[in-house]
């Protein structure tokens, strides 16, 4: 009887299965093909327009000079501009530290000393105020 009605259940299962087979289905895509994606683009003022490029000029690439003082253990980059002005970033490999000095053209001078402080010195020669 079991087996009677466990067949029974396999055949109505089959049917069912017929039966829903003989209702219209859309036809189904071989792949899911998502829809495109658009994007809403606004115009963005570039950076060009926003900020004029300056003219480049001999005062644009400086001259740039790599020392090493082998007593103190300093190398320094120093890098002399057209205009006058000079830059230098010092460095200790020995003790790790580092400092950077600016020379203006007027012979003003500032810059940060290897703890992170900024210093600053205005004249020339015997006039010269450093604080």
């Amino acid at each position: 009887m079991e087996s009677v009605a466990r067949l029974l259940g396999i055949a109505a299962f089959f049917l069912l299965v017929a039966w829903v087979n003989t209702w219209d289905h859309p036809p189904r895509p071989q792949h899911y093909s998502p829809p495109p994606v658009t994007y809403e683009t606004r115009a963005q003022p570039s950076l060009a327009d926003q900020f004029p490029r300056p003219a480049i000029h001999e005062n644009a690439y400086p001259q740039t000079r790599f020392t090493y003082d082998a007593t103190s253990g300093n190398s320094y980059q120093t890098m002399t501009y057209g205009d006058g002005r000079t830059t230098v970033y010092g460095s200790n490999a020995r003790t790790g530290a580092r400092w950077t000095s600016y020379v203006e053209a007027d012979g003003s001078q500032h810059g940060f000393d290897a703890d992170g402080r900024a210093w600053s010195c205005v004249g020339t020669g015997a006039t010269q105020v450093c604080n």
